[in-house]
């Protein structure tokens, strides 16, 4: 595989987290300013360095560059974690749940319905409207996100091997980087 590098010529690999990192938005969503970080599951991104397999959303490219100072949880060695039907793997934001809340508790937490996910994230975490997401995915995304910013985590980051395009990098604190227009050449 040949090697892949950030802007600034920093190879992007496990356990490196990108300087750059991009999202794109749905054409038809409207936004035309850069996400917060505060909602519950984070701002999901992709480094910027890589065409991002989110291209198809058609909708504006925003940019951040990450603070070196924030704090990482670096999930690239989890296992994919599928959960969606004929899934390879879950969002950053599963792994962060998984390794936050042990295997015996995540185990239990994955037999559970939308319903009572959502109902131990009311009673347990930051109050949210959990109800918003689409499918029990979703729900542990944002119990991951949420976990994570009790644990001091600013960024959940995970790295894909096979493709670096879907590597993830959530943003889940303003101290996680700095909204930027472009990304700058160097």
């Amino acid at each position: 595989m040949r090697g892949v590098s950030d802007r600034r010529g920093i190879p992007l690999k496990q356990n490196m987290v990108p300087v750059y990192v991009q999202r794109i938005e749905e054409s038809s969503s409207g936004i035309n300013t850069h996400a917060s970080t505060m909602k519950p599951h984070g701002v999901y991104t992709t480094p910027a360095n890589v065409i991002s397999p989110h291209q198809e959303l058609g909708g504006n490219i925003f940019f951040w560059e990450l603070n070196p100072s924030a704090s990482v949880l670096d999930l690239s060695t989890s296992s994919p974690i599928p959960i969606r039907e004929m899934a390879i793997d879950s969002g950053t934001g599963v792994h962060a749940a998984s390794k936050l809340l042990g295997t015996e508790r995540f185990q239990q937490l994955l037999g559970r319905t939308k319903t009572q996910l959502i109902q131990w994230a009311d009673d347990n975490l930051t109050k949210a409207d959990y109800g918003r997401y689409y499918d029990n995915q979703e729900v542990l995304e944002a119990i991951g996100g949420q976990l994570a910013r009790q644990h001091g985590f600013d960024i959940l980051y995970r790295y894909d091997q096979t493709m670096p395009e879907f590597s993830e990098v959530v943003l889940l604190s303003e101290r996680a980087g700095k909204p930027i227009s472009e990304v700058p050449e160097i």
